[in-house]
């Protein structure tokens, strides 16, 4: 790597680490849940790996609505038809974990509109074939979203969160559970979803299926 690349990669990690310490040190509003997903963990964080293909997935299947795109090794673009819209970025990968940092905006009727940045861990441990999954979400608001909620509009945007929360969490083990069980059957799947690529499909077959065969 030429020290100018270094220096510049160095520089935007020490951006991001600030953004996430300052989030998840004082978060405007956070959440803590526990699962339990019947997984292998590789499939688990194939998916992990490859948001922009879950979500075709999800989509298809009517599990999900929400559209995400990669735009970079380690950063994807993410719209839901409800009005939230951003980018998240992989900030933390470990076999068993994950950081996100999202930056975006939130619009609801008859509300402002909601700016600020969110984290995202991810902890799941494999044992006796089930993944014990915990999840942590923190949101910081910027200061000129937080002067224009009052208490009732606050009140929304935390019951909003809640759901979608569980509905994320919801759609990510339906999925591994499904390519846990079905990977030949999910391989074919994917060559009939509009917009998955060959390169993606090919992914899938070799880091999923041929291990589970």
């Amino acid at each position: 790597m030429r020290p100018l690349s270094f220096v510049l990669l160095f520089f935007l990690c020490s951006i991001h680490s600030s953004q996430v310490e300052s989030v998840v040190k004082d978060p405007t509003w956070h959440t803590h849940v526990r699962n339990r997903i019947f997984s292998s963990l590789e499939v688990y964080n194939f998916f992990l790996d490859h948001l922009s293909l879950s979500s075709k997935l999800l989509c298809h299947l009517k599990v999900a609505k929400y559209q995400i795109w990669r735009e970079k090794k380690g950063r994807w673009r993410v719209k839901s038809p409800l009005g939230a819209e951003g980018v998240v970025w992989l900030f933390r990968k470990k076999p068993y974990y994950r950081v996100y940092l999202v930056k975006g905006k939130f619009s609801f009727p008859l509300l402002p509109t909601v700016k600020g940045k969110g984290v995202v861990k991810l902890l799941h441990i494999p044992k006796n074939d089930v993944l014990h999954c915990q999840a942590w979400f923190y949101l910081r608001l910027e200061k000129e979203t937080l002067h224009l909620l009052g208490k009732p509009a606050f009140a929304l945007l935390d019951r909003w969160l809640q759901r979608e929360v569980k509905q994320v969490l919801c759609s990510a083990e339906y999925l591994a559970e499904l390519a846990t069980r079905a990977p030949k059957e999910v391989y074919q799947l994917m060559q009939r979803v509009p917009g998955i690529s060959k390169r993606e499909r090919e992914a899938f077959f070799r880091q999923v299926v041929q291990r589970r065969e």
